[in-house]
């Protein structure tokens, strides 16, 4: 054991020994009203944003809810970090994954309105893109490279699951 919260766990993959942890869930107090499906990582200040599918209860449901967990004080923030009206974007949109672009945006990804938004680091949208659900049948999965590349991963439904690389190309 490292420390009340992290456990080291050794695994092989593809011939490559990893190391991961695992979070003891007892030393975590729970956000019980939240559906959470994304999670991120701030690095520079050790903090996870977590987005919330679905809140709990049915009066707030109107708008879209993404938490920040800090790691250093290994607790959730009890306040939203962004709190976005759902209409302003799509009336179905459900957090499916979340991710940070190395400009600092912050990209939401929707699996069932097949969307993707982009809010500044103080939740302001700054784009909403709808998804070709041809190539995007279920997309669950979302991360960034350093140079801004992007990755999606859709979940299997009917022809399996895919895998999405997506080069940035520089504006000129």
């Amino acid at each position: 054991m490292i420390d009340p919260f992290l456990y080291p766990v050794k695994t092989t993959f593809r011939q490559r020994v990893c190391h991961w942890v695992i979070v003891d869930r007892s030393e975590v107090k729970p956000l019980l009203f939240c559906d959470f499906e994304g999670v991120c990582l701030i690095e520079a200040i050790n903090r996870l944003l977590v987005a919330c599918k679905e809140h709990g209860e049915k009066e707030k449901r109107d708008y879209i809810y993404v938490y920040s967990f800090s790691l250093s004080w290994e607790e959730y923030n009890q306040k939203p970090i962004f709190k976005i009206k759902r209409n302003k974007v799509h009336h179905k949109f459900k957090p499916s994954g979340i991710a940070i672009h190395p400009n600092g945006n912050i990209y939401i990804l929707s699996s069932v309105s097949k969307s993707l938004l982009v809010i500044s680091t103080s939740g302001d949208i700054l784009e909403i893109y709808n998804l070709n659900p041809s190539i995007f049948n279920q997309p669950e999965g979302i991360t960034f490279t350093t140079e801004g590349d992007l990755y999606v991963v859709n979940e299997k439904k009917s022809n399996g699951p895919t895998l999405l690389y997506f080069k940035r190309i520089e504006n000129k």
